[in-house]
């Protein structure tokens, strides 16, 4: 059996083999700790023992001395001992959290859309993230409990090798507490899985009302949303209230046991003193002070494992609601696919089941075929069946009565692994990864479709017709080079460019002052304006915050200048700096700093008020100034001459973290937009942006440098779900992924919603292409999108009642024809 067929539930099992050998060495560990603790205690006692021996003064000055050594020997092993098995235990948590978080995952992306709709997001990430902490806990916990037996077992027998009474004391009442406080949480299963459960339902509500806070917001709906919420509050607060009582009565137990215990060992010790046993019971009374806490908190611990199980077999009921079989992993030869025929529906029927145990919805006795190279359009109302049809197509569904082939062969005796190479879906709500645009648009393509370069020429060709490559293109204007990126050809392609803008720059009559002649963007830092420069501005903040204060720069007439405007800089900003977090300032910042420089800010703020600053604060105030940002000074920078001595003490501050500015080379620290134009364009208008953006776009196609800005864009971050493309962009890149598997079989849900009517016809044109050779199949409401289509098959109510060519249906007087005409 593979690894992939093995039930999740198995998993679970304290004694996984994945995880044998550790937990065996954390037993080894157990046991020596064990041993260290037995013999702690005799050589304590011993200890104390030698102090009233007859020969006082020689056992005073040689065997304290010794068994004092070995007892701090002794303990020190068994300190050493327990880290090591904290480490063990934190590196086999991490690893059992992250095996079953993936087990789950997969377990997940088995389930169909009718599991998702009772179980929100919210509730899932809630049990991968508490839930799962819980069960990666249990082995730890069974480490726990053996470790906690072996110590109290090594306590136990020290005593009873002195007195069984000793040993009854001792064990009786820390035993007779372990099991009390056991008896006391039997409820805790319930009580914790009500808990639990309220919560999930905060969570789920609180998700709810964030999905509709447009609706909220218009219809002031505040009030009692927050009415709605504080309900599902009340609820868990009186679960986490029962529940918080158990565990309150479940302490005071321990606390009692420990008493009672410490009493009973006393009584004991005084025992033995008064029954002519003066040495024993004076040398026991060290050893009750260090073993007894030991005791109660083994006894306890034991307790404490167990009850942390019992919470973990909740959380294991509730992970093991998201099972589901897995295929076993494909481990043959790499399959040929072939592009079928044809796909056919024969007499398909698929209802999904109500609570009352009927069927209803779906599609019923559903009989049509799509052929190969030809674009079918399915359509109809809300309802009708389209997108059941279309998970029965892509395998999602299987039929309830019925047969779909593909070729001559049935979908669903097709393993898998074969299925995945002919289907392609692409569904209707876009999902992107909070990565790059290269790591979206390859997430479709299996690790094993990798090619040594990710994006071939035949891929760009794609993404060019489609529209990704031009919005690559710009993004990719906004990064600077990576290592490797310009090669001599591509430096010389720029400088081609360059010239092209420039030149379009004077024609347009745009104001472009050439960084090499002084020019200044409003992003640059004040020193690199100084200097005529750009930074490696990681590098250089380094630099300037570990140099020491240069008296010699603060008080020549620039530094002093510096100072000034570094102090007013920093009283200007005064609020955004009182902000508690990094992250916090950058997003309320018009123009945020790094975190370090953020920092220097903040510590400069202090002096702020002070007339005569000592050295170090001025030297701080310079430093805020030369890396502010020219936009941030605004209309008071100005670049001035200083004189040669003052810039040669700059340039030695940053050394070869800032990099020169010349008109015949590619600067590694600009960006492709700065490299490109080379200058500082003063864009007065919307119309003058255009003109300036339209010329840099000219620049790159005359200097044929699409493919390496669009390879360059590709490195772009989209942010979480997309957040910085718009949506038309992200359905673009989610039409991107999908072609690029370049499947036989390709169906798309809805591919143009989001896109404007210019990149909708893009779209069309690519995919009459793309039909030639597949076997194309679209949902869509849009009438020009359908009208594109060669076939369409009209559903109402589960069944299809319209089908067949475009000019067909077009000319009739059916309801494709009407909907085509709405359209026109």
């Amino acid at each position: 059996m593979t690894r992939d067929a093995v039930s999740l539930e198995s998993w679970f099992a304290p004694f996984h083999p994945r995880y044998r050998a550790v937990l065996i060495a954390l037993v080894i560990f157990a046991a020596a700790l064990a041993g260290l603790t037995y013999a702690e205690n005799s050589v304590l006692q011993t200890f104390t023992a030698s102090f009233s021996g007859a020969s006082v003064h020689y056992l005073f000055v040689r065997t304290p001395v010794a068994l004092l050594a070995t007892f701090v020997v002794l303990r020190l092993l068994k300190l050493a001992s327990d880290t090591a098995q904290r480490t063990l235990n934190i590196r086999l948590q991490d690893r059992v959290r992250g095996d079953i978080e993936r087990e789950v995952l997969a377990r997940l992306l088995r389930r169909d859309d009718t599991f998702f709709a009772s179980r929100p997001p919210a509730e899932i990430l809630g049990r991968l993230g508490s839930d799962v902490a819980r069960v990666a806990d249990q082995r730890a916990q069974t480490h726990m409990k053996i470790k906690a037996a072996l110590q109290f077992t090594a306590n136990i027998y020290f005593f009873l090798l002195r007195d069984w009474r000793l040993g009854l004391a001792a064990g009786a009442l820390t035993i007779f507490g372990s099991w009390v406080a056991q008896r006391i949480t039997r409820p805790v299963q319930e009580l914790d899985r009500a808990l639990l459960l309220a919560d999930d339902r905060v969570k789920s509500t609180l998700e709810d009302v964030l999905r509709m806070t447009a609706e909220i917001q218009v219809a002031n709906l505040f009030a009692k949303v927050r009415r709605v919420f504080e309900r599902q509050q009340i609820k868990r607060s009186g679960a986490a209230l029962r529940y918080g009582n158990l565990t309150t009565v479940y302490a005071l137990v321990g606390s009692t046991s420990y008493l009672l215990s410490l009493v009973s060992l006393f009584a004991v010790a005084l025992y033995f003193l008064s029954a002519r046993q003066p040495h024993l019971g004076a040398a026991l009374i060290p050893v009750i002070f260090k073993t007894l806490p030991e005791l109660t908190s083994n006894a306890m611990a034991f307790a404490d494992a167990g009850l942390a199980q019992e919470l973990a077999a909740t959380s294991v009921k509730r992970l093991l609601e998201y099972d589901a079989p897995l295929p076993s992993s494909n481990t043959g030869d790499a399959i040929a696919v072939t592009t079928p025929q044809a796909l056919s529906v024969e007499g398909v029927t698929f209802q999904y089941p109500t609570h009352q145990g009927q069927r209803q919805g779906g599609v019923l006795d559903l009989t049509t075929s799509f052929a190969e190279g030809r674009w079918t359009a399915i359509v109809g109302a809300a309802g009708s069946g389209k997108s059941t049809l279309v998970q029965l197509i892509v395998g999602r569904l299987a039929p309830q009565r019925g047969t779909i082939l593909i070729g001559d062969r049935a979908a669903t005796e097709i393993p898998v692994h074969e299925h995945a190479r002919l289907v392609t879906l692409m569904p209707q709500t876009v999902a992107l990864l909070d990565g790059t645009l290269a790591e979206n648009l390859d997430f479709g393509r299996r690790s094993e479709d990798a090619q040594s370069s990710p994006f071939d020429e035949e891929d760009l060709f794609v993404l060019e017709r489609l529209g990704v490559a031009p919005l690559c293109r710009l993004k990719a204007l906004e990064l600077q080079s990576v290592a490797g990126e310009i090669t001599e050809d591509i430096e010389q392609r720029v400088l081609t460019a360059r010239r092209a803008i420039r030149a379009a720059h004077a024609q347009a009559g745009l104001d472009a002052r050439p960084f090499h002649e002084g020019g200044c963007d409003p992003r640059m830092w004040i020193l690199e304006g100084l200097l005529a420069g750009a930074c490696d501005r990681e590098r250089a903040t380094r630099r300037i915050l570990g140099h020491r204060p240069m008296a010699s720069l603060v008080e020549s007439p620039l530094g002093q200048a510096l100072v000034a405007r570094g102090r007013l800089l920093v009283q200007s900003t005064s609020a955004l700096l009182g902000i508690a977090t990094h992250a916090a300032y950058a997003r309320l910042a018009p123009q945020p700093v790094s975190e370090p420089l953020w920092r220097l800010r903040q510590r400069a703020l202090a002096a702020s008020g002070i007339d005569a600053p000592p050295l170090e604060d001025a030297w701080r105030f310079a430093c805020v100034a030369l890396t502010s940002s020219i936009g941030e000074v605004g209309d008071e920078w100005q670049a001035p001459s200083h004189p040669a001595a003052a810039r040669q003490r700059l340039a030695a501050l940053v050394g070869d973290a800032l990099i020169p500015f010349d008109d015949q080379r590619f600067h590694p620290h600009l960006t492709w937009r700065e490299n490109l134009s080379f200058a500082a364009v003063n864009v007065g208008n919307r119309r003058a942006e255009q003109r300036l953006q339209q010329s840099i776009l000219e620049g790159i196609a005359a200097a044929k440098l699409e493919a390496t800005l669009t390879r360059a864009g590709l490195r772009s971050e989209v942010g979480r779900g997309g957040l910085r493309l718009s949506g038309g962009q992200r359905q673009l890149v989610s039409l991107g992924r999908a072609l690029l598997r370049r499947t036989p079989i390709v169906v798309l849900d809805e591919p143009t919603s989001a896109l404007d009517p210019a990149s909708r016809a893009h779209v069309c044109e690519l995919l009459r292409d793309w039909s030639r050779g597949r076997i194309l199949i679209t949902i869509s409401h849009d009438p020009e999108v359908i009208r594109r289509a060669d076939e369409v098959r009209l559903l109402a109510a589960g069944r299809l009642i319209e089908s067949g060519t475009i000019a067909d249906l077009e000319s009739g007087s059916g309801a494709v024809a009407k909907l085509l005409r709405s359209g026109a």
